[in-house]
């Protein structure tokens, strides 16, 4: 599956799901990632609770359900590679892919997070 066309062409609703040290879970909505040219994943992550539990434990895993009937979709075992704090690049990466949301988020306090996919699977079933 080619994720960059994936998620450019899909609509629907994303799941990113961290933990932290002890194990402890957080989910929270997450748009569609962006997909560099080496097919990294790549989102902008607020300095909330998912960013903390990412710099104690790099394994996340999101979920992507496509509008529309039935139950279609990807999971990703992701783990992060590399975390960018240079506001400068953030900004420039907010303005290059947030489209009509730069504006309402342009100042929220965040970093680039980096993964590398480790697993693709459908969102029902195991893909294998």
């Amino acid at each position: 599956m080619d994720l960059k066309k994936y998620f450019t062409e899909q609509e629907g609703v994303g799941v990113l799901s961290t933990a932290n040290s002890k194990g402890k879970v957080n989910s929270a909505i997450f748009a569609r990632p962006n997909i560099d040219e080496q097919g990294n994943i790549i989102f902008v992550v607020a300095k909330h609770r998912s960013l903390e539990n990412l710099q104690e434990n790099p394994s996340a895993s999101y979920l992507f359900s496509e509008n529309g009937p039935g139950y279609q979709g990807v999971r990703l075992d992701l783990k992060l590679t590399s975390i960018v704090t240079d506001n400068e690049k953030i900004d420039q990466f907010r303005k290059e892919n947030s489209g009509k949301l730069y504006e309402r988020y342009k100042n929220v306090d965040s970093v680039l997070a980096m993964f590398a996919v480790e697993q693709k699977r459908p969102l029902i079933g195991s893909g294998k």
